[in-house]
């Protein structure tokens, strides 16, 4: 089976720091693997590079076994939208939108009608159990409900694979514990793949692979 994702021999410096030092890892369809280590260890970047968003040093990226490296911006943003979706730890919604309308924006854009954006946005925002959420605006939501909507936001275009920079690092324990498990719960039952950053070792432990990044390198666990 091809990788969905596969970096091979990446680096990554800024200001003549090595922040990925020769990192290699393949993802299949449906693995998830955990990101684990410590703040300022790279794994921020590392996650940007795999998602298109950051350039790499040397080394290369390819997405679906398609290499990536001289690829200019407009085809990248093609690559990420058709395969690729992004969560952050701080959800990035956009505050003039309603929930409803943040899950149907990506579906737009992506070239959907606004009656079958609505309808696909509808049933994910059911699927995060906010359909009594729906009209409000994000800063009327908590935490927890802002960060569901973010998750359903980038399972709007089904990717083959969700990159997460600590999803849940921005809640509480029982928040973030509900908001973890559905996540997964999600991502399994659509067969996508998983890259997570996470502080958390419990949430870390539940995934199918831990990846150490120490140095700039990575330890499989």
């Amino acid at each position: 089976m091809l990788p969905v994702l596969e970096l091979l021999h990446v680096y990554k410096s800024f200001a003549g720091v090595d922040v990925l030092v020769d990192i290699n890892l393949q993802i299949k369809k449906g693995e998830s693997i955990a990101l684990v280590g410590e703040s300022g260890s790279g794994k921020t970047t590392l996650l940007q590079v795999a998602a298109l968003l950051e350039k790499h040093d040397k080394g290369s990226v390819l997405i679906n076994n398609t290499l990536t490296n001289n690829m200019n911006e407009s085809n990248k943003t093609l690559i990420r939208k058709k395969n690729i979706g992004f969560i952050y730890q701080f959800h990035n919604l956009l505050p003039e939108f309603t929930s409803l309308e943040n899950v149907m924006i990506p579906l737009m854009i992506n070239g959907e009608s606004k009656g079958r954006a609505r309808e696909k946005a509808e049933d994910l925002i059911i699927s995060v159990g906010l359909e009594h959420r729906k009209d409000q605006y994000p800063k009327k939501l908590s935490g927890g409900e802002q960060q569901r909507v973010a998750i359903a936001r980038a399972l709007a275009l089904s990717p083959n694979i969700i990159i997460a920079d600590e999803p849940t690092g921005n809640l509480d324990n029982t928040t973030s514990s509900k908001v973890f498990n559905l996540f997964v719960e999600m991502i399994n039952k659509n067969g996508m793949s998983l890259l997570m950053a996470t502080h958390n070792l419990e949430f870390a432990d539940k995934l199918a692979k831990k990846i150490l990044i120490k140095n700039g390198s990575l330890t499989v666990c």
